[in-house]
Parts: C-alpha cells; structure tokens; sequence
C-alpha cells in the first residue's frame, strides 16, 4: 500500500513538473506593450515557442483570448493545412502555424491603431494531446496592454517627426529624379557623340571607295591603250616569229595580271557596298515605345501589369493585350519605369526579360501617396521578351497603381548589334 502511494506521488509530481516546463516554453508578447490613446500604433500580440525541452505530443488549438475571455483569433489543426478563425474587419492581418516541431509553430495578430478599452489582459490558450499526461491538456499564459491617456506633447511631437520623415523622403525622391534626369541626358548625349563618330567613319569609308574607284576607272583607261600598242608592235614584227612569240606572252602576261587586279577590287568593292548598306541599315533603324497605365483594379502577385494607354510604339514591338514587349532586333535597349501608387498601399515590381528581373522598384508608404522610377539597360536577342510582373501586393480595398496615366513605361533601341 505504501509503495502504491509513493507512485502516485511521483506521478502527479511529473505531470505537474512537465505542465510548468511546458508554461516556460512558450511567450505571449506585445510588441510594443505601451501605447499612446491618439498616437496610431500597430501593435503585434503573438503567441511562440523558445524551446523543445518538454514532453508535448500533438497541438489540437492556438486561441488568443482578450480581456473578457471572447477570442481574438483561433487556430485549428486540420487534416489538410491550420484553419484561422478571426474578425477580418477588425484583425485583417493574422498568421500561424501548428508543426510537429514544436518551434516552428506560433501565432500571431496585428491590433491595428488599439484604444483605451483595447487596454488590459490577452491570453494564449493552448490545447495539446497527450496521452503521457492523461489525454487533452490545457496550458495557458498572459500578458497585459497599456494605452496611455492623450498627451497632447507627444502627439505634437509625433506629428513634427512624421513631417519632418516625410519631408526628407520627398527631397530624396526630388534627388534621385534629378539623378535619373541627368543619367538620362549623358545616355543621350554618348549616343549623339556615338552617332556623329559614326556619320565621320561613313565619310571616310565613302572616300576611300571614291579612290578605288577612280584606280579602276585609271586601269581601264590604259588597257585600250595598251592593245593599241600591242597591235602597232605586232604591225611592225609580223617578219619576226619570235619577237611576235614575246609580245604574245607579254600581253597575255599583262591581260592576266590586270585582270586579277581589277577583279580583286570589284570584289573588295562589293564588300565594301554591302558592309557600308547594312551599316546604314542598322543606324537608321529605330525601335521605341511609352505605354500608361491608367486604369483602377487590384494587383496580386505574379500578375503581369498590361499597360492599356499605347502613348508611341515604333516598332511595333509591344502588346497591348498581353502586356509584354518583344524586341525586333539584337542589342542593347534601354527601358525607364515610372510608378505612383495611394497611400497603404505597398507594391514589389520587377522588370523581367525572359522571366529573368533586371530592374526592381519597391514603392508603398502608409500615410500617403508614393511614387518611384527605375532605368537599366540590358541586352536583348531578336525574339527576346520583356514584361512588367507584379511581385508582391496587399491586398487593400484601394487602387494599387495610379490613374490618369501616373505610371508609364517606356523603352527604346539603344545600340544595335
């Protein structure tokens, strides 16, 4: 009999002592846990674990509680994925996981701009399955939100850092639009130079098939002077056979070599013509087009923005149905990217040739309205493809790029090759 309550002893004190290493291995944070009443603050309350060290063996439920026990939000197990349960009006922004390792799993809610009555407890409740400590345990932990009264200080201050935040990120866009102004003029300005090097090797190459054309004109001036002078000598030594033997060979001596000279320059000459017509060809070739975008609708990610405003298209290279520009000829393009979105909104853009990023834009701002621009060159093959792709958006209620042609893309032949 003794023995039996000694190991009802040792049980009890084992359940108990795995519930307390289970209680100390997870958190309830607040981030941040003090608020101001009139200041906006997003605050992150999230339920996560920081060690493995305790026997648990299959998490049923992650709820989070507030003061008065109603749930903030609830996380399910499922056969196929978690199920999260919440108020989306008012906590559209929830996450979490249940894993078989215990340290991946957690989960979390934003409490968007909280008020004095959001102020006190919020509880983490947690249901495991564990047959080791008697079937469904429950394990549970709190912690507490302070939101201060109005200072009207502090939210002056507030007020002057957001405007002063502001301010300094409308001189930095000033400063990289004039940066990207001045890049553009330098482009212009090489390619002007490159186009005026190229207008005097033209000139140069022109008057050096001018010479080669006045050495054949000179050529076949002598050679009718010559047979003249041939037949005058045949004349005059038709009594000598081998004199006559001599000058036969000479003449077909000089008809071989003039021959072979003047063929050799008809043939340089026709390299020269071909080369100097497709030189020309590519330098008067064009390829450009500035398509807006000014329509209104939801973007998500891996979307392809469709530009429907077609401003100029020489080529044409680019489809307005598909979104997607496609490049006639091989060389180097160079293709500038203007976006401006309303504010809350956040946009991740890329410019993809071949589904291959060579230029990024990052945009959003939460107070206001943002805008950004992008440039690179890139070489591009005959048939190549190069299309703007959404890489991430939230989700808002709001138009995610602007209208009235605030965002444009455009893009031209640079050099070709």
């Amino acid at each position: 009999m003794l023995n039996v309550i000694k190991c009802l002893i040792l049980v009890q004190a084992f359940i108990c002592g795995q519930q307390n290493v289970f209680t100390s291995a997870f958190q309830v944070e607040l981030s941040p846990s003090v608020v101001d009443d009139m200041i906006p603050t997003d605050v992150e309350l999230s339920c996560k674990f920081d060690s493995s060290d305790f026997n648990m063996q299959d998490i049923i439920i992650m709820e989070l509680l507030k003061t008065d026990g109603s749930p903030i939000v609830i996380l399910r197990k499922t056969s196929d994925a978690p199920i999260i349960k919440r108020n989306k009006s008012k906590y559209p922004f929830a996450d979490g996981l249940i894993s078989k390792n215990v340290t991946e799993s957690f989960l979390s809610v934003t409490l968007k701009n909280p008020k004095k009555e959001d102020a006190g407890s919020y509880t983490c409740v947690i249901y495991d399955f564990n047959e080791v400590l008697g079937g469904l345990q429950e394990v549970r932990k709190s912690t507490t939100l302070e939101v201060n009264d109005m200072d009207v200080s502090k939210v002056l201050t507030h007020l002057l850092e957001k405007d002063a935040l502001l301010e300094s990120e409308l001189e930095k866009c000033k400063n990289d639009s004039r940066a990207e102004d001045n890049r553009l003029e330098h482009l212009i300005t090489a390619y002007q130079e490159n186009e005026s090097k190229m207008k005097e090797q033209i000139s140069v190459l022109e008057k050096k098939l001018a010479k080669k054309e006045k050495i054949i004109s000179d050529i076949m001036k002598v050679i009718p002077h010559l047979g003249q002078e041939l037949k005058v000598v045949k004349d005059e030594g038709t009594s000598l056979k081998q004199q006559d033997v001599k000058l036969q060979a000479l003449v077909i001596q000089l008809e071989k070599k003039f021959i072979g000279h003047v063929e050799h320059l008809l043939s340089e000459i026709a390299q020269q013509e071909e080369m100097l017509t497709q030189y020309i060809k590519k330098q008067n070739y064009t390829e450009a087009f500035t398509v807006g975008y000014s329509k209104r609708e939801f973007l998500k990610a891996g979307d392809v923005m469709i530009f429907n405003d077609v401003i100029v298209d020489d080529g044409p290279g680019y489809d307005p149905v598909t979104g997607i520009f496609t490049a006639r000829r091989p060389g180097f393009y160079l293709f500038n990217f203007f976006v401006s979105v309303e504010k809350k909104v956040y946009i991740d853009i890329e410019i993809q040739a071949n589904n291959v990023a060579v230029s990024k834009i990052l945009v959003g701002d939460s107070s206001s309205s943002s805008e950004s621009s992008a440039s690179c060159v890139t070489r591009l093959e005959a048939g190549d493809q190069v299309k703007v792709v959404v890489v991430s958006a939230i989700d808002l209620p709001l138009d995610p790029v602007g209208h009235h042609r605030s965002t444009e893309w455009s893009g031209f032949l640079l050099k070709a090759l």
